[in-house]
């Protein structure tokens, strides 16, 4: 048979930089892990972290958390991918660029 290719986790396990990128003028409020994270406002619409591999829960919400926009798990660190992209708005939600398995949206979307 054919030789079946694993592809190892890194040994070494590096932050991975998470850029959040607001793509409208709405305020925003981004959570991880129910923590608040970053508020985007007027002035500051692009935040830059970085996150030990793993899985964070995500929420976006608006000005108040009850105005959900987009909710799921970002699971960083899977690959090579050390530099991920999040873009997000009230209409588009989450869009991740730099890893595609990188974002596992909630299924109770309305």
């Amino acid at each position: 048979g054919y030789p079946v290719i694993v592809v190892p986790r890194r040994t070494v396990e590096q932050p991975v930089t998470v850029r959040f990128l607001a793509e409208d003028n709405d305020w925003a409020s981004i959570y991880l892990d129910g923590r608040l994270l970053f508020r985007a406002n007027n002035t500051r619409r692009d935040y830059t972290v970085r996150l030990e591999p793993g899985a964070y829960y995500l929420e976006v919400t608006g000005v108040t958390s009850f105005d959900r926009w987009d909710a799921g798990y970002l699971d960083v660190g899977r690959n090579d991918a050390n530099v991920v992209v999040i873009r997000y708005s009230k209409d588009s939600g989450v869009r991740v660029a730099g890893d595609p398995y990188a974002w596992l949206p909630d299924e109770s979307d309305d």
